[in-house]
C-alpha cells in the first residue's frame, strides 16, 4: 500500500461547551476578533502528525453568520494534516474509529468578561478524505509543502 502525505478534515463545530459571552454590544469585527482558534499540538504530534495546514478558517466558512451581536450557525474548519515522512508512523485511523478523537484537537473559543464558550465537533459530523494531489514522495515535502504548513 502506497503512503498517504495528506488527509484533508472538515470539522464542523455544531455543538458549544462553556459559557456563552455576552456580545449584544459588539459589531461584526469585533466579534471575529473573539472568535479564536485551539489547537491542541501535542495531541496531533502524539498521533503521529508533523504538520498542519488551515485550507479554510471556520470564523469565515459559509456555515458562520455574525452580525447585530450575535453569532448564528457554527464555524467550519478545514484542515490539512501531514505525517512527515509518510502515514506509517500514525497511531490512529481518521478513516476509523479515531476520527472524533482527532478532531477534537481542534476547536473555537469565545472568550469576554470571564464568559469562555467552546465551538465543538460533538456530533461526528468531522468528514475526512485523502488528497490525492499532494500524495508525493516524501523528499517533495520540503520543497512543495513545508512551506506551506506548520510544524508541530
Amino acid at each position: 500500500m502506497s503512503f498517504i502525505d495528506a488527509v484533508e478534515m472538515s470539522i464542523r463545530m455544531t455543538k458549544g461547551e462553556g459559557d456563552f459571552p455576552d456580545l449584544s454590544d459588539l459589531n461584526q469585527s469585533e466579534i471575529e476578533k473573539l472568535i479564536v482558534l485551539s489547537i491542541d499540538n501535542e495531541s496531533l504530534k502524539g498521533f503521529g502528525y508533523t504538520h498542519y495546514r488551515i485550507i479554510n478558517s471556520g470564523e469565515k466558512s459559509s456555515t458562520i453568520l455574525i452580525k447585530d451581536g450575535v453569532i448564528e450557525g457554527y464555524p467550519t474548519l478545514e484542515v490539512r494534516l501531514y505525517a512527515y515522512p509518510d502515514f506509517n508512523q500514525l497511531n490512529v485511523d481518521v478513516f476509523g474509529d479515531d476520527l472524533i478523537i482527532v478532531s477534537e484537537c481542534f476547536s473555537y473559543r469565545v472568550e469576554r468578561d470571564d464568559c469562555e464558550f467552546f465551538f465543538v465537533d460533538m456530533n461526528g459530523y468531522t468528514e475526512v478524505r485523502r488528497i490525492s494531489s499532494e500524495m508525493m514522495p516524501p523528499e517533495d515535502f520540503d520543497k512543495k509543502l513545508r512551506t506551506k504548513s506548520i510544524a508541530l
